[in-house]
């Protein structure tokens, strides 16, 4: 077996567009044995694979004691149907995606039930979070090993628009951080053990002991929103911060 080069520092920004098992198995034991070689992996990349999973990194950070919306996910459809009624108007979400593709939000149950029998045909599970009031915009933080690069609100294109996403179409404004949420984002970094993040953070209407909630965790973050709104270049900054690392 031919042996790895040496190499000082990875930063790892996606696997790539996967269709198979046997894909992501194979690139993801190849970056693993250069982590296991002495290579800098950045992110590590089992960070990577569980800030993949929405579920998993949420299910850790409640864990930690880190405030997250109310979650289930099941295959059982009675289930599904059962808890989406006590959270009255829920997100069904996928549990691998991103950019706001692919998520509903619903009230009705019975739509949920149609849904419902696709997901079981396509051997999917249904991922499901109580929907969460915002004053119409979400907060992404941007950390970099021990600072915040730059925070920006999200800003929904309408007032009847509910997705905070850049790509769906929301305004970056900048956004002034107090103390709770800088504390919030940098107990994400440790528990999710990331060098860097983008952090996606509602500040929930309706939830004075909790009011802001995470909602998703980007251990490959895009950073457009953030170079339009603060004219910041989180590129550079993570070269930066890896160099710093590999001189330590």
């Amino acid at each position: 077996m031919k042996e790895l080069p040496s190499i000082d520092a990875i930063i790892v920004r996606s696997l790539g567009f996967i269709t198979s098992l046997e894909q992501f198995v194979k690139r993801y034991a190849l970056i693993k044995l250069f982590e296991l070689k002495g290579t800098l992996i950045v992110n590590p990349i089992d960070s990577m694979i569980i800030c993949r999973d929405k579920f998993l990194s949420l299910s850790i950070l409640a864990m930690k004691g880190i405030p997250v919306p109310e979650t289930l996910i099941t295959e059982v459809v009675p289930l599904a149907m059962a808890q989406s009624k006590k959270f009255g108007t829920f997100v069904l979400k996928p549990v691998v995606g991103s950019l706001g593709l692919g998520s509903l939000k619903l009230n009705d149950t019975d739509i949920l039930f149609n849904i419902a029998k696709l997901y079981t045909m396509l051997n999917q599970p249904l991922y499901i979070q109580r929907y969460v009031r915002k004053p119409g915009r979400d907060i992404r933080v941007l950390v970099i090993g021990d600072e915040i690069v730059g925070a920006i609100y999200r800003v929904a294109p309408s007032s009847d628009a509910w997705k905070t996403n850049i790509a769906q179409g929301a305004r970056p404004e900048p956004a002034k951080l107090d103390s709770e949420l800088e504390e919030l984002s940098f107990k994400v970094v440790e528990a999710l053990k990331l060098y860097y993040a983008g952090i996606d953070i509602v500040e929930d209407l309706e939830d004075e002991k909790h009011r802001y909630k995470v909602i998703e965790v980007n251990a490959s973050p895009l950073w457009s929103g953030l170079k339009r709104a603060l004219g910041v270049n989180p590129a550079k900054e993570l070269i930066e911060y890896v160099f710093k690392l590999v001189k330590q």
